[in-house]
């Protein structure tokens, strides 16, 4: 950029998550730009980044907005807003870099350059990664035809959802336009038409939206590329971890760039090379990019996008991410959604297979609070009945990042925290019963604990100034300790196993639960035992993760029971307990699929069916099981690394250093010369003089410890619930174990034949 601009004046509007994180930093550090002004509704929150970052404007709305307090606007706005407020701004002179998706609609992008281009101001788009060296040398290398002609095109691009929402805009169709299609996807097909040079043609496009927005897409398309037709396919996740990549076949090679690379490309040759260290044949990736390219930190692609937007505002180039080239992807995106298919996921459309039973409940009652909605079983139990009740549900989150799932459905949501009466009030109104299903997660044990005990205490007495009709707590077996044996009932004491943070905090709130409605609260306990279906990780994704990689250890269960219960039959019993009666106020049941199915029998049936071996071993002599052998407790894992740490050669290195330095090592001498004893006993045990030993590294693999179960050797019974409540399992075993599997292979967990023979061209 030239030196003798003047900094461009550029007002921030949506102080959201990515102006926080990324836009302000890198605006704050340009030389070329000013902050002149923040606009954003919620003007506490536009105070206290201008104080952070000294922009002497905040405005609560864009139409206050004009060339007398900048120059330019860089719009951050839910995408809802992004066409009439970039159309509005330029109408009054200001140059716009509108964050991605530029528009909803093809009318609207199109209204947008027209505007643009009538006003004589600059619009340009939010793809930075369009800039990235590396997808600059990937288009290159296409052009030089190093992989010959091209063949094939995939993109996938899929991981939990962890984007920090500050508002719920981005969770609803009206305000984002879509999920992760228009998302991440705008990011993706522009980059692929980018990249291939080509014209796109739709083929086929699949999500799993339902009435809200997707979580899961596929699009099928057709490429054309100087005249040829390349296949293409996409696929993009918020629940699934996919391989994050672009990959080009061509006719003399693979070209493939990770998202997330800033500055490399990987070339993939057909040729293999013998090594001669071991004489196996091998195949050969080689790493590519710009030789004089010069390393950089992730900002520096938010970086270029406003050097981009700035020379060209100063004339020194035409902008690269102008509106106009993006409108191919927005006109693609538009496509892709006006010709949707569903995308198939029987375990999420599976229906149970009787009607419920009609009930008789109070005028109004229709209304229910799930804590813990983001969870495994909040988020089932959400959908079960939003489809297969009369029961509106209002989905208790903690922040708005967490309703990726429940957002495809037109459910209400409550933003708050367990620890907050506040949010708990509000989140209760309305409503007239109440299923807990929130359980502490952080990492610190205070804090899973205050929030199963604390948490439990301030929505128990929320509930009863609220005055709910029916309050479902949802406990768990663990409850009953690792002692027990024979047949556990709702008579079975209750002994938690000592210093099991979760047992004993789930205990306590079981009593602050049976305390309450002791005073009136219509409570209702459910013991669930050990939950499995799709998305669950504890007994369903990371043990089959274990299994496919041969690292699944059951110590002394085989013929064990598994108490284990399909997380639809689960919700079918909650919702029984929602619908009974007042005679069930303040009783306790256990819930589970109570049909014998043993340990060997349910890890057996994955098994089977991939081809894999479960490896059956004895429980370790005064162990609870085979995985405290495998695993040392986390003091232990500190005391090693400390001791590691210190007595490395690095840290004798420096202690030496310390002592020969002034005035740094003058205590240290002292210290020694004042207590020789004390100093030569350190002496022996550090080894200061110890010879220099180098141990290399252990080698980076997928490899994962062993997996071991320590169950229950009792066997759960559901006789209670199935004599008081109705409860028996709707979802027979051998579906729900179907169901399980084919979402494991959706998820990619575990090997999916009928992909893996497509990919190999079978």
């Amino acid at each position: 950029m030239s030196q003798q601009h003047k900094p461009v004046r550029i007002a921030v509007v949506g102080c959201g998550a990515v102006t926080q994180s990324f836009h302000l930093p890198v605006l704050a550090g340009h030389a070329g730009v000013s902050i002149a002004a923040l606009v954003d509704p919620d003007v506490a929150r536009a105070r206290r980044l201008a104080a952070l970052y000294h922009a002497p404007t905040v405005l609560p709305s864009a139409e206050e907005l004009d060339g007398t307090v900048a120059d330019a606007a860089l719009i951050a706005t839910p995408a809802f807003l992004h066409a009439p407020g970039s159309i509005a701004l330029m109408n009054r002179g200001l140059h716009v870099l509108v964050e991605k998706p530029m528009a909803l609609t093809l009318a609207d992008g199109e209204r947008m350059v027209t505007t643009a281009r009538d006003r004589g101001v600059i619009l340009t788009v939010g793809l930075f990664r369009r800039l990235l060296p590396a997808i600059r040398l990937f288009r290159a290398a296409l052009d030089a035809g190093q992989i010959g002609d091209l063949l094939n095109v995939t993109a996938e691009v899929g991981d939990a959802y962890t984007w920090n929402l500050t508002t719920l805009a981005g969770m609803r169709r009206q305000e984002a336009g879509g999920g992760m299609l228009v998302d991440m996807g705008s990011h993706v097909l522009d980059l692929l038409l980018y990249i291939c040079d080509a014209t796109p043609a739709l083929v086929e496009y699949t999500d799993n939206a339902g009435s809200g927005i997707e979580t899961d897409c596929t699009i099928e398309l057709g490429l054309s590329r100087r005249g040829v037709f390349v296949p293409a396919h996409v696929e993009l996740s918020r629940t699934r971890k996919l391989t994050n990549a672009i990959r080009v076949e061509g006719t003399r090679g693979t070209l493939e760039w990770k998202f997330g690379e800033r500055a490399r490309v990987l070339l993939h040759t057909p040729s293999t090379y013998v090594d001669t260290l071991t004489a196996s044949v091998r195949d050969c990736a080689i790493e590519a990019r710009w030789r004089d390219e010069p390393e950089q930190q992730g900002y520096e692609g938010f970086r270029a996008q406003i050097d981009d937007f700035v020379g060209a505002i100063n004339g020194d180039h035409p902008p690269q991410l102008s509106g106009a080239s993006v409108l191919p992807s927005v006109q693609l995106i538009e496509q892709c959604y006006a010709q949707r298919r569903p995308l198939p996921e029987p375990w999420f459309a599976e229906r149970l297979p009787q009607e419920r039973a009609a009930v008789s409940r109070p005028e109004g009652a229709h209304r229910v609070l799930i804590t813990g909605a983001s969870g495994f079983i909040g988020c089932r139990l959400s959908e079960r009945l939003h489809f297969d009740s009369d029961w509106r549900v209002k989905a208790m989150i903690r922040t708005p990042g967490r309703a990726v799932r429940l957002a495809r459905m037109p459910i209400e949501f409550a933003i708050g925290d367990l620890a907050s009466a506040p949010n708990l009030d509000k989140a209760l109104d309305g409503c007239t019963a109440v299923v807990h299903a929130g359980i502490g997660t952080s990492w610190r044990r205070s804090e899973r604990i205050a929030t199963n005990v604390d948490g439990t205490r301030k929505l128990v007495d929320a509930a009863l100034r609220a005055g709910v009709k029916r309050f479902v707590h949802i406990s768990t077996i663990s409850l009953y300790g690792d002692r027990v044996n024979g047949v556990i009932t709702e008579e079975t004491p209750a002994q938690p196993k000592k210093g099991w943070d979760y047992a004993e905090s789930k205990y306590a709130a079981e009593q602050i639960v049976l305390e309450a409605a002791a005073k009136g609260l219509p409570a209702v306990i459910l013991r669930v035992a050990v939950v499995y279906g799709p998305h669950n990780m504890t007994i369903t994704a990371r043990p089959l993760e274990h299994l496919v990689k041969d690292r699944l250890f059951l110590a002394d269960c085989d013929t064990v029971p598994s108490n284990t219960i399909y997380v639809d039959n689960l919700c079918h019993g909650i919702q029984l307990a929602l619908d009974g009666g007042p005679e069930i106020n303040g009783q306790t049941f256990l819930l589970t699929d109570d049909d014998g199915y043993t340990w060997g029998e349910y890890f057996g049936y994955f098994a089977d069916r991939l081809g894999a071996t479960v490896h059956h071993v004895p429980k370790p002599a005064g162990q609870t099981g085979a995985a405290s052998a495998a695993a040392p407790s986390l003091p232990a894992r500190w005391l090693r690394s400390t001791r590691d740490v210190i007595m490395s050669s690095e840290t004798k290195a420096l202690a030496r250093r310390i002592y020969l330095a002034d005035p740094w090592g003058t205590p240290v001498r002292w210290g020694i010369a004042r207590f020789p004893a004390a100093a030569e006993k350190v002496k022996r045990l550090i080894r200061p003089e110890e010879g220099m030993v180098y141990r290399p590294n252990p080698v980076a693999t997928d490899e994962l410890p062993p997996f071991t179960v320590d169950p229950i050797d009792a066997r759960v019974s559901a006789e209670k619930a199935a004599r008081v409540l109705g409860y028996q399992p709707l979802i027979a075993r051998p579906r729900a174990m179907e169901l399980t599997l084919a979402w494991a292979r959706h998820a990619r967990l575990v090997p999916d034949l009928s992909r893996d023979a497509i990919a190999a061209g079978r």
